[in-house]
């Protein structure tokens, strides 16, 4: 862990050993920069409140750090006259000195002289910068919205719509919509017109509030533009330019009768506060010296004497050396600054006010103590500062002083004017600015430096330059050229410019600057003349005017020593010379800005010049954006795996929260083994005595007191209003003596300790300041009730223990206070725990056990009585309610809930109720559980990304042909081998998915290919299916429409299988994954929608047009189903293992499982393993035939297209497996059980029930899988395996239970051949083997084809005497014979018959007579096989 900048220590000033003989000066000076930093907060407020209503204020402008330190100033007097080093601090002082005399008047402060106060003003302005920003970052926002919802009237037209509804009998959520749509979204849309600087009504509502809040709006400067055009995000990033609009925002609020808020901070506590004291402040306002440090120079003593450290406190205020009197608190005549006997060193210093042996002043890891402290009289809190923070301040300090003495050393003297400040005139409320008679400051006028190569230029002979001859053009947009490193240029070689002059260019005319483009960083410019060009320096440049674009600064650029690297400078002027003659060239302004900003963006890169402030713009200066920086505390979801790994078993997850200030739990926690810890806010009021404290100060405090606070009043320091104020600063005047001593000066009743009485040396007993000590004792109990915490926390949970925090927060609220975020995040990292946050996004809203949505509905007595009349019933914040059935079903009983609504009525639903912290960390142990097993969150717990427009159909537009005629024309170029393969890949703007991951996957696998051929085939048929199917891709849902090729419809098997090839570059590519997750996602809501179709129309919100099936004409199917959302009906059980197949494969290649926590894919794997369940059992019941589950026919003249028995098929007998109505070719089924489809999905039943197992959800689901998967291979077993004459036990294709066979096999997928590939069987299996040999037998499989061109397995399908090459490809894939593989490889590529792609099948005799030229799964299956090949027998092709 990296160490902070600052460390902080605190103690008592006894604990500090601070010595005694200073302790009045410490107290004098804490009074005395309490007193002025509480008005120094209040005349701030004063200047604003009248400056807020002046145009162009002084004040506004230049709003900052500079204002509050000259405020703070300005509430001291001082015997010499601050001088102002500029014309705006000279403006700015005058307008504050008019303003003093009026508020000493009103506030009766004592304008006294003190030490001096630069070091304490410092701190006090940039804390009363800070406290502007702070409050104008937290309410400005909220404050824009109040004043909309003000002027819109939206609560009492909420009420009023409510009250009507109701009284009509509506529903709740009736009303709710009403009140969305009648009153809240409108308001909405007026909050988000406001954004904007320039806001356009579209409504009358809109016009409403545009015309209240454009007062407010009038407050920016002319020109001013939010950032982003968002006065949301301007407000973040620049709050300091919306102070004076804060200030307006709030007296509108006030005007329309509404509550405000502060917008001006003032000091309102009458308790000291800390002040700071570093060694400068020490020695003015403790010691009363002059502060004299040790220099490099003047070393403090000399080598062989020298100082002691050693802390001695004095015996007494009499001994030598030691002040004679103790100066009286606030006293009005400060002790001289007396000059120190010597010059001491920091340490010397300090050594002579506390003991820097103490542990808090000594070096600690890399902090050091840096002669700086914090001290309210009573605590002091020692700042240790980081050592490398302080090394490097150093060395910038000292640089910035070196830059400044040279400047100094080469400005005159006579030009370093300086203004002084005039005191206002009596017969004026402010002077003037700038007075007419004062000389302006004088800018530096430098001689140019002339080159020792170039001759020097002759101004004399140069005809003057006369701004209206000369084109305006930014001087910093110029380039420019190191003076002493110019080559020679003699002007009789260069060209000669024409004489003709070009106008000057209008303000108006002046494109925007081109502030991003770098200058080239020298001394002189280049600039068209009658003469021929030549070096001008920048000093001799004519005035530019001030209405045209400012001029910039231009860094040094680093010395050329060497000819070579002056040659590409020789080169840029020559550039330049030839874009000035365009230039000058050119017709109109527009052209020249052209030609100009054509050669500027051509030069190379620099440092970009520091641009100049621009008036009534929002120009805060930036740093140059850096990488980002980690936070305190790294996120769990950021974790690399093995780190999530490391966590396992120690992880404690706490909710922090608000009266449950910690609820922790272990991350293996359960019902019978709670491991749970509470801290709650009572037990940390009880430990830190906050209510006992608040007591005794209540118990002390006089009537009169009170009495005195009260008629200060509230809203006369809140509102924005000057009269208010001016009647609150007379108050305060009237009592703030009275308040001061009750709060400063009612000391404790218990005497000191006998050490402290030591130490004083005094046998008098001390006591302390009441309210300071009090919250002394407070800070002190807190730590160590922190440190109990930690003990606990270590007790409970180890030592070990990984701490995983929610990461939500809260401000101060009414009734409620902050929620302790990074301060709690803070502690555990200190006490040695890993600290980790965590997203809390809907964690306490979602249950943890059925992940629906957690209501609000319980109803308990007001737990405060003193609201008891209006409001006697609230709702329980800690309590939420879940309905669903799941959660009444766990908790095995119904309860009697009898709890009432505000009206009175019982509940109509019974719900289980759970404490929102305890559901929030279950919650966030499935955040971690599944972040350890996907790298994911579960997608409920994500936020939803905004879905994207619907997109039209990208396979074909108006310039791309169909894929289809496409792919049946060869296309060049071809490659260099004996088959010529034509190169296939459709144009680049015709592609349906560019991924440049599988770009390079292609390069990288194309190079492991020696044969030309092979790789020009595989460049075609690899990325086929993102170059050509991609018809619809949502990618922020995500949703993915795949077709299957030459017919727009996406088949749940082809769409599944073509994308298994890219499944190994998913996880480190984003768009790919995305891809591949739409289609899951698209797959899960066409088979929620009907489980029984194979292949699906594309969505409505694609755009895309559903395609007619021709055999949908006298179709009878039932279930029913929609044509309009399913293309085809033909039941097929391998479309159920396809659709998990790609599921699981998905996850494991990414371990993103986002897609199980879609309601949609939840809802489809429920309902096919209650079909697969169905379709087990047998056709009759007995005598009584089963009711239908799934019925199929149609007018045909091919049996393959219908089915037996009236769409039933024959009948079955029970035997595990699962029936089906179509084989994976689309053909009928002649048995019912087809065992390759049964192996296929008992295998991803496995793979499912497995991968639910590792994420822990859906265990119902689960188990239910796993049971499938064990009876549907116990049927294949017993039943799916049959005697064959010649080659023994095999597999049969299909089965029936009644002890039919049929012993054969498909070219389509899954088939018997492919049951290694699938997983079910290893290649070496003895029944498989056998098997095998069947299917690849000319003699005892029908459809295996054997002739000239290409043999293997064939389908009905495809008729007779057709090869499949995705049969051949299949064969390779399970053969371990490597001359069996080449010889797969090569009947393939012969069989493209010159197309370059693979096709549906290709005639065992004849090359040209294929079926579909386009057939995207049949391209990628092969293109898997080919890396199969190549992975397992390098250099096979």
């Amino acid at each position: 862990m990296d160490a902070p900048g600052t460390f902080a220590r605190k103690h008592s000033v006894q604990g500090a050993k601070w010595n005694p003989a200073y302790h009045a000066q410490l107290q004098k000076y804490v009074a005395n920069i309490n007193y002025l930093t509480g008005h120094a907060y209040a005349f701030a407020r004063f200047i604003l409140l009248h400056e807020v209503d002046i145009d162009n204020s002084i004040i506004f402008k230049q709003f900052g750090y500079s204002f509050f330190y000259d405020v703070f100033l300005y509430c001291a007097e001082r015997e010499d006259e601050r001088e102002a080093r500029n014309e705006d601090a000279l403006a700015r002082r005058t307008v504050i000195l008019s303003y003093r005399d009026k508020y000493v008047d009103l506030s009766k402060l004592k304008l006294r002289k003190y030490q001096p106060l630069s070091a304490v003003a410092n701190y006090v302005a940039k804390s009363m910068l800070t406290a502007y920003k702070n409050n104008v970052l937290l309410r400005f926002g909220e404050t824009w919205r109040r004043a909309v919802n003000l002027k819109l009237d939206t609560k009492s037209k909420t009420v009023d719509l409510v009250d009507k509804l109701t009284h009509e009998g509506k529903s709740k959520p009736y009303i709710r919509e009403q009140c969305q749509v009648q009153i809240w979204t409108p308001a909405r849309h007026a909050k988000e017109v406001l954004r904007s600087r320039r806001p356009v009504a579209t409504t009358a509502d809109e016009q409403t509030v545009i015309s209240f809040i454009t007062p407010v709006l009038n407050c920016y400067p002319v020109g001013y533009e939010f950032k982003g055009d968002d006065i949301y995000w301007d407000c973040k990033a620049s709050p300091e330019h919306h102070v004076k609009a804060f200030i307006m925002l709030n007296q509108c609020l006030v005007a329309g009768d509404s509550s405000c808020i502060q917008a001006l901070p003032l000091r309102r506590s009458w308790v000291y506060a800390h002040v700071p004291i570093n060694t400068m402040i020490l020695a003015n306002h403790i010691f009363e010296e002059k502060y004299c440090p040790v220099t490099d120079k003047q070393p403090a003593v000399s080598p062989d004497k020298p100082a002691a450290l050693a802390y001695k406190p004095a015996v007494s205020s009499d001994e030598p050396g030691m002040p004679a009197d103790k100066p009286d608190v606030l006293s009005d005549k400060p002790r001289k600054l007396k000059k120190p006997p010597k010059r001491y060193t920091e340490e010397e210093y300090w050594a002579r006010v506390v003991d820097l042996k103490l542990r808090s002043f000594k070096d600690h890891m890399c902090h050091k103590f840096n002669g700086y402290i914090m001290t309210d009289g009573v605590s002091i809190t020692v700042v240790r500062k980081n050592k490398e923070m302080l090394a490097t301040k150093a060395a910038k300090a000292a640089d910035l002083k070196r830059k400044r003495k040279e400047q100094a050393q080469e400005q005159p003297s006579a030009q370093r004017a300086r203004l002084v400040v005039q005191p206002p005139m009596p017969s004026q409320q402010q002077p003037p600015i700038l007075s007419q008679q004062q000389p302006p400051i004088q800018s530096q006028q430098q001689p140019p430096i002339q080159s020792q190569q170039q001759p020097p230029i002759q101004s004399q002979q140069q005809p003057p330059i006369q701004p209206q001859q000369q084109p305006l053009m930014p001087s910093q947009q110029l380039p420019l050229m190191p003076s002493q490193q110019l080559p020679p240029m003699p002007s009789q070689q260069l060209p000669p410019m024409p004489s003709q002059q070009l106008p000057p260019m209008p303000s108006q005319q002046l494109p925007p600057m081109l502030s991003h483009l770098p200058p080239m960083p020298s001394q002189h410019i280049l600039t068209p003349l009658q003469q021929p060009p030549m070096l001008i320096p920048l000093q001799q440049q004519p005035p530019m005017p001030s209405q045209h674009m400012p001029m910039s600064q231009q860094s040094p650029m680093p010395s050329m020593t060497s000819q070579q690297e002056q040659q590409p400078w020789m080169q840029v002027v020559q550039q330049a010379q030839e874009a000035w003659h365009a230039w000058q060239a050119c017709l109109s302004v527009e052209q020249a800005w052209h030609v100009w900003q054509e050669w500027l963006l051509a030069q190379p890169a620099q440092p970009p010049a520091q641009q100049a402030q621009l008036p009534a713009q929002n120009t805060k200066k930036r740093r140059p954006a850096q990488p980002r920086q980690k936070a305190e505390c790294q996120y769990i979801d950021e974790l690399s795996q093995a780190t999530l790994q490391s966590t396992a078993g120690r992880c404690v997850l706490i909710d922090p929260g608000r009266r449950d200030l910690l609820f922790a739990m272990h991350e293996d926690s359960s019902i019978e083994d709670k491991q749970l810890y509470r801290y709650m806010r009572n037990q940390q009021r009880k430990e830190t005595r906050v209510t006992r404290f608040k007591k005794i100060l209540k118990k002390v405090k006089p009537v009169d007191i009170a009495a005195a606070e009260r008629s200060l009043g509230a809203g006369s320091c809140v509102k924005p209003d000057l009269v208010l104020f001016k009647e609150y600063l007379k108050a305060r005047a009237q009592v703030a003596d009275k308040l001061t001593r009750f709060y400063n000066e009612t000391h404790t009743e218990h005497p000191t300790s006998t050490h402290q009485i030591h130490m004083f040396k005094t046998s008098e007993p001390q006591s302390f300041p009441l309210h300071r000590k009090l919250r002394l004792s407070a800070y002190i109990n807190q730590k160590q009730a922190d440190q109990r915490l930690i003990k606990k926390l270590q007790d409970e949970f180890g030592p070990n223990a990984v701490i995983v925090i929610g990461d939500w927060s809260a401000p101060m609220n009414r009734f409620h206070e902050p929620i302790r975020g990074k301060g709690w995040r803070m502690l555990l990292k200190r006490a040695g725990f890993e600290v980790y946050l965590i997203k809390e996004y809907l964690t306490s809203k979602t249950c943890p056990n059925c992940y629906g949505q957690l209501s609000n509905t319980r109803y308990v007595p007001n737990p405060r009585p003193f609201r008891h009349t209006k409001r006697p019933m609230v709702k329980c914040h800690g309590l939420l309610g879940c309905q669903s059935q799941k959660c009444l079903e766990s908790i095995g009983k119904i309860e009697d809930d009898k709890e009432c609504e505000s009206e009175g009525e019982k509940k109509e639903k019974v719900q289980r109720w759970w404490n929102r912290d305890l559901a929030a960390v279950l919650n966030f142990r499935h955040i971690l559980f599944s972040l350890r097993e996907t790298g994911f969150a579960p997608t409920r717990f994500q936020r939803k990304q905004p879905t994207e427009a619907p997109k039209a159909p990208r396979v074909v537009s108006g310039m791309c042909p169909s894929y289809t005629d496409y792919s049946a024309v060869p296309h060049g170029p071809y490659s260099s081998g004996a088959q010529k393969i034509p190169s296939m890949r459709p144009p680049l703007v015709c592609r349906t998915f560019n991924n440049p991951t599988i770009e390079s996957a292609i390069r990288d696998i194309s190079s492991s290919i020696k044969d030309p051929d092979w790789q020009q085939l595989f460049s075609n048929i690899f990325p086929n299916t993102l170059d050509t199917t991609v018809a619809w891709h949502n990618s922020s849902a995500p949703f993915t429409f795949l077709v299957t090729g030459d017919i727009t419809a996406q088949w749940i098997r082809d769409s599944s299988n073509q994308v298994l090839p890219y499944l190994p570059y998913t996880a480190t590519d984003s768009a790919l994954s995305m891809l591949v997750l739409g289609l899951i996602n698209m797959q899960a809501e066409e088979l929620d929608a009907y489980p029984f179709g194979n292949a699906f129309q594309p969505p409505t919100r694609s755009g895309l047009k559903p395609t007619q099936n021709g055999i949908g004409v006298n179709l009878n199917v039932f279930p029913k189903f929609d044509n309009k959302a399913v293309f085809e009906a033909k039941f097929e059980i391998d479309s159920f293992a396809s659709f998990f197949q790609v599921s699981s494969s998905y996850w494991r290649a990414t371990r993103d499982a986002r897609f199980i926590y879609n309601e949609a894919w939840e809802s489809a794997v429920s309902k096919i393993l209650d079909i697969i369940v169905l379709l087990q059992q047998p056709t009759y019941n007995g005598r009584v035939l089963n009711k239908p589950v799934v019925g199929y026919t149609r007018l045909t003249s091919e049996a393959k297209e219908t089915q037996f028995g009236s769409g039933l098929g024959n009948p079955v007998k029970y035997t595990g497996m699962v029936r089906t109505l179509f084989r994976p070719s689309d053909d009928a089924t002649i048995l019912p059980f087809l065992v390759p489809a049964n192996a296929f999905l008992c295998v991803e039943l496995e793979h499912l029930s497995n991968m639910l197992k590792i994420l822990r959800v859906f265990p119902d689901i689960r188990d239910k899988a796993m049971k499938l998967a064990s009876q549907i291979r116990s049927g294949i077993n017993k039943h799916g395996v049959a005697m064959h004459a010649t080659h023994g036990k095999v597999f049969a294709y299909e089965v029936d239970g009644y002890g039919s066979v049929l012993l054969t096999d498909d070219a389509n997928g899954p088939s018997l051949l492919s049951m290694p590939y699938l997983g079910f069987v290893n290649a070496s299996h003895p029944v498989y083997q056998n098997t095998r040999n069947m299917v690849l037998s000319f003699e005892d499989n029908p459809w295996y084809f054997d002739g000239s061109y290409i043999r293997g397995l064939g389908s009905p399908h495809t008729s007779y005497l057709k090869v499949w090459p995705m049969a051949v490809a299949m064969r390779g894939m399970t053969s371990d014979n490597s001359e069996e593989v080449k010889e797969c490889l090569d009947m393939i590529l012969a069989s493209t018959s010159g197309l370059g792609l693979i096709h549906e099948s290709v005639s065992v005799s004849d090359g040209k007579d294929y079926t579909r030229s386009w057939f995207a799964w049949g391209n990628t299956f092969v293109s898997q096989f080919v890396v199969d090949a190549i992975t397992r027998f390098p250099g096979i092709i």
